[in-house]
């Protein structure tokens, strides 16, 4: 009974196209401070790692830029200027940012798409300054849908090994 509900469960996954995703994992992280002044937001990194990372945009138009460097030998490692979409929660206190036509050294690693979240909490004597942390990430990958059919093999098989035992 329990290898019919298995398989059952699978086919559900199957039919309703569950797509499963890998976890993203920040290529770079940055703590700084941020400046908005409605709808100009610019981010500068404070933090004393040798990666700094920058970025500015306009809220409203959706224009901006991104600009990742190596602080040891001035090495460029990412940079945008196009921002293909960006959704702002003041709810959250999150922007998140996609930035395409990435260029620098490491833009191979991010297939022509950096995501970047940027969180931010208010700083209580000025309105208009934040304290700001940011990830960039790859885009998830997706977990293909032959993976889903092999397991669905596998519990098959499982399941013909238990019935032939008994």
């Amino acid at each position: 009974m329990n290898f019919v509900k298995t398989f059952c469960l699978s086919l559900t996954f199957l039919m309703f196209g569950v797509a499963a995703q890998a976890a993203t994992m920040p290529i770079y992280s940055a703590t700084g401070v941020g400046f908005f002044d409605d709808p100009i937001a610019e981010f500068l990194d404070e933090d004393s790692d040798m990666i700094d990372v920058s970025a500015s945009g306009d809220l409203d138009s959706g224009l901006g830029d991104l600009l990742v460097s190596n602080l040891d030998d001035g090495t460029v490692l990412l940079e945008s200027g196009s921002v293909l979409d960006l959704v702002l929660n003041e709810t959250a206190g999150t922007v998140q940012v996609v930035f395409g036509d990435l260029g620098g050294a490491d833009a191979a690693l991010f297939d022509g798409l950096a995501f970047a979240l940027f969180t931010f909490e208010p700083d209580p004597l000025d309105p208009d300054v934040f304290a700001v942390s940011v990830d960039i990430t790859v885009a998830p990958v997706p977990l293909p849908a032959s993976a889903v059919l092999l397991l669905v093999g596998l519990g098959g098989f499982a399941g013909l090994r238990r019935l032939q035992r008994h």
